[in-house]
């Protein structure tokens, strides 16, 4: 990589995005961006922007002030204008004088990767993963049709599985943060929102076609023969290295044929190892979903049964008292009782300081007498784990339970279940936990309104409907 980042842009091009109003800079930049996003130059008249941004800063009466300048701007106008004074300063933007002396606003060169950026963060644009994979496939098809198969063909496919391997990474580092986000703070009756969230932003369509229906081992044969013949067909590799020499050489300094031909193989076996590592990549999003699934139902188990216990009666005890705002002398004495009989007696396991672990060798006895299990005890243990094996919740279950509700019908409402203790609640979570699962034979249709279950639980109304084909 040649440069530092400063040699191309201006010092203080982050500078409004750390001020007192970055909120304000970063909507102002993007307005800017909407409306020269369509023209040829990402440039639009000066006077357009100024009243966008006008119309934007009409609803706020108060005051903005430009140390730097010694302005205060107390208008819509004077607020556009000094936001735009600021941002061209910071070189997000430039003036250009054209005909008839119109004054045109138009974005550099290097802020406009910088915004795209920020519009793909803020608006969380998902890949079709299988269209990418789709496309890798067709263009590979057409080897024997091209006359130039490293410009129109490998490097197409260079990029395309650097996009996929880029956007299912993202997604992957991504699953912790929403994990956190999902899962803290959450009321018994926001747990079904919360699932259905994270159903929307990590087990999305793209995503689950691409482990089921359209797996990436239905291609992996076709892209790996394609990949061998651009190797291994003299006709095609001729073609080849001559593309990639015209492509990499530079100036008067042509590539050697040979040297060019180990660079074209180096490349066509980086493809190979980053579609080899796609699978790596999808398992340790199955397994980080799967932490994720478990975490959130045991949360789920916590919250909707811890409030009939003592535990649980002082945790909303506590939690109602730092809500306040602030406490008077019988609520001090309270909270002075509460921690009086419920004192701290381990150390937190957050601690910077990691908790000192000492191991003491004791004297080793010789095993004298192996007593025999009772065949009672034994036979009352076996009862007990098949009776535990019987309780557990799967997929399988949870698809019969299904079935069994729908009876002859082909849809029904949430209200329809019959819920009359917390079980029959949990039942209601894995059916919405299980619907993507590929053996079920229902799926989920959402609605905006809101029900109350058993005069407890408010949840988002939703109908199960029986698929067309069952897979029980």
């Amino acid at each position: 990589m040649n440069g530092k980042l400063f040699d191309f842009i201006n010092a203080d091009f982050f500078k409004p995005l750390t001020s007192m109003y970055k909120d304000r800079f970063l909507d102002c930049i993007l307005h800017i961006y909407e409306i020269c996003r369509n023209e040829f130059s990402y440039s639009a008249p000066r006077n357009e922007i100024v009243e966008d941004l006008s119309l934007y800063f009409e609803p706020d009466e108060s005051e903005f002030i430009f140390e730097e300048y010694h302005e205060v701007a107390r208008n819509a106008r004077e607020k556009a204008n000094g936001f735009l004074r600021q941002l061209k300063n910071c070189g997000w933007l430039e003036e250009e004088v054209r005909a008839n002396h119109e004054v045109f606003i138009q974005l550099t060169e290097y802020t406009i990767p910088f915004i795209e950026s920020i519009v793909g963060i803020i608006q969380s644009e998902e890949l079709e993963y299988q269209g990418v994979i789709s496309r890798i496939v067709m263009v590979l098809r057409n080897l024997d049709e091209s006359s130039k198969p490293y410009e129109e063909i490998v490097i197409g496919v260079q990029d395309g599985m650097a996009q996929l391997v880029s956007e299912l990474k993202r997604l992957n580092s991504s699953i912790k943060r929403r994990i956190n986000d999902l899962t803290s703070k959450v009321k018994p009756e926001e747990i079904l929102d919360s699932f259905e969230l994270y159903n929307a932003q990590i087990i999305s369509k793209s995503y689950y076609r691409l482990k089921t229906s359209d797996n990436i081992s239905r291609f992996r044969q076709d892209i790996y023969s394609s990949l061998d013949r651009i190797i291994f067909d003299e006709k095609i590799r001729k073609k080849a290295i001559a593309g990639y020499i015209e492509v990499k050489s530079s100036g008067d300094t042509q590539l050697l044929e040979s040297e060019a031909s180990d660079r074209l193989a180096s490349e066509i076996q980086e493809i190979r190892r980053n579609f080899d590592r796609l699978d790596d990549i999808i398992h340790d999003i199955d397994e980080k979903n799967r932490i994720y699934m478990r975490t959130a139902l045991n949360r789920a188990r916590f919250l909707l049964s811890a409030g009939n216990n003592i535990e649980g009666k002082m945790n909303l005890i506590l939690k109602s008292l730092s809500s306040a705002d602030d406490f008077d002398l019988d609520s001090i004495l309270l909270v002075n009782d509460i921690f009086a009989a419920f004192p701290q007696r381990f150390i937190s396991d957050e601690s910077l300081r990691a908790v000192p672990q000492y191991k003491k060798l004791g004297s080793i006895t010789t095993i004298r007498k192996v007593n025999a299990i009772n065949e009672d005890v034994k036979q009352a243990r076996i009862a007990e784990i098949r009776e535990k094996q019987k309780n557990q919740i799967t997929p399988k279950k949870i698809n019969q339970f299904v079935l069994d509700l729908l009876g002859n019908k082909n849809r029904i409402g949430v209200s329809e279940i019959p819920v009359t203790e917390i079980k029959d609640f949990f039942k209601i979570i894995y059916i919405v936990v299980y619907s993507s699962h590929y053996q079920s034979c229902y799926r989920i249709e959402k609605h905006e309104e809101r029900i109350l279950l058993a005069n407890r639980f408010r949840v988002k109304s939703f109908d199960i409907v029986r698929r067309g084909k069952r897979h029980v």
